[in-house]
């Protein structure tokens, strides 16, 4: 099935190829839409199966075209539409959906959905019936042996009710940690990247093309899975507290693609300390800064909340208290104001100088707002310089 439809997104990425090279024309993804309906009405194995699956292959193509000339328009790096290799087709998706895609099984806790030409996939439900009427988007996913489903629904975005807090929030590097001006801070659990070397290490000794080399491969693959999907709810649970507990959110505006820039330089100028360089752009990926705003920024949008992005520049070396400067960048975790004699945690200072300047002195500042004192499950308050790490119920911390 992956592969019918793999081949379907790569003759539809040449024909529009072929159509501006030739004739210098644009094919629209209604124009090629038509033309799927010769090919369900001449191909018994293109009729077998639901038209919203292959209009969704379709669409797929016609988005790709899409972000290209977005990208061209901003300036940004274009990366015209390639083709799909059989490897890194894994996904179906429809166009649209019906109701009777998702049915529900007699004994009220499972879920089937059922789409034309594939079999059927059964869903353990925990939260009670799902609504069939409200499913908006489906995508079903082959991820090694196994299958996901992704199925959107259409709800009411309701606003929250008002806590009267704000909170800051600075993104810290090495400690894979998020501080918030009320003095708690989120740990999550740092990645096993010596389990995941020791793996690649056994695919790179076994022979291309051998069976052994293809379950090796699964299993990297499966433990890079399993981390990422703990790594994305961690940041849920983490987002989902700070909208829920206050009004107003400051965060830094950071710019992720040139803090992360290569530093390996040209044959006629090399870069200086391209390792360190290196390392040190692994380790800022890792904190999934992007991933955090993005979460931040659509839930804050849901919820009502007012979320602020603020220049990162001078917020870990000026001092809370007086507003006195720093000469020298601060690398250490207690910050020391030597005008004023401010001593304390540096990720809690600039915190507080983030949620100040996202939230200027006006009518009144801050003004009937509190810093955020509660704490979630896996997040703790900053007693000590020394900062203990909790174990979140359900969560796996080994």
């Amino acid at each position: 099935m992956l592969s019918l439809h793999q081949v379907l997104y790569n003759v539809a990425l040449q024909n529009r190829r072929d159509a501006w090279q030739m004739r210098r024309t644009n094919i629209s993804c209604n124009a090629q839409c038509k033309e799927l309906t010769g090919l369900r009405r001449d191909d018994p194995e293109w009729a077998a199966q639901h038209r919203r699956l292959a209009t969704g292959t379709l669409r797929r193509v016609d988005l790709a075209f899409q972000s290209f000339f977005r990208r061209v328009r901003a300036g940004q790096v274009p990366g015209f539409p390639r083709f799909k290799p059989r490897q890194r087709f894994r996904t179906l998706e429809t166009h649209g959906v019906e109701p009777a895609m998702l049915r529900h099984h007699p004994d009220r806790d499972r879920a089937v959905v059922h789409v034309k030409g594939l079999p059927d996939l059964e869903l353990r439900l925990k939260g009670g019936e799902l609504p069939p009427e409200q499913l908006k988007t489906l995508r079903i996913t082959r991820e090694g042996r196994r299958c996901t489903v992704s199925l959107g629904f259409r709800v009411d975005k309701l606003p929250l009710a008002a806590t009267g807090r704000a909170v800051g929030l600075d993104m810290r590097m090495g400690a894979a940690r998020v501080v918030s001006s009320g003095g708690a801070y989120w740990d999550r659990r740092e990645p096993d990247t010596e389990r995941l070397k020791r793996l690649q290490r056994k695919v790179s000794r076994s022979r291309k093309g051998s069976n052994r080399r293809r379950k090796r491969v699964q299993t990297l693959a499966r433990a890079h899975r399993q981390q990422r999907v703990s790594n994305h709810q961690a940041v849920h649970r983490f987002t989902s507290w700070v909208v829920r507990g206050n009004d107003f959110i400051a965060v830094e505006d950071l710019d992720i693609q040139r803090m992360v820039s290569s530093a390996r330089g040209t044959a006629e100028a090399p870069g200086e300390m391209v390792q360190l360089s290196a390392d040190r752009n692994r380790r800022a990926l890792a904190q999934t800064w992007g991933k955090i705003r993005q979460q931040l920024t659509y839930k804050a949008g849901w919820a009502g909340r007012e979320l602020a992005e603020v220049a990162p520049a001078f917020t870990s070396r000026t001092c809370s208290r007086c507003g006195g400067v720093a000469r020298d960048p601060q690398v250490l975790p207690v910050f020391r104001c030597g005008q004023c004699g401010l001593r304390g945690a540096a990720a809690h200072n600039a915190a507080v100088n983030i949620l100040r300047a996202g939230f200027p002195s006006r009518e009144g500042g801050t003004k009937g707002l509190r810093p955020s004192l509660d704490t979630p499950q896996g997040v703790v308050s900053i007693g000590s310089l020394e900062p203990m790490r909790v174990e979140i119920p359900g969560a796996d911390t080994s």
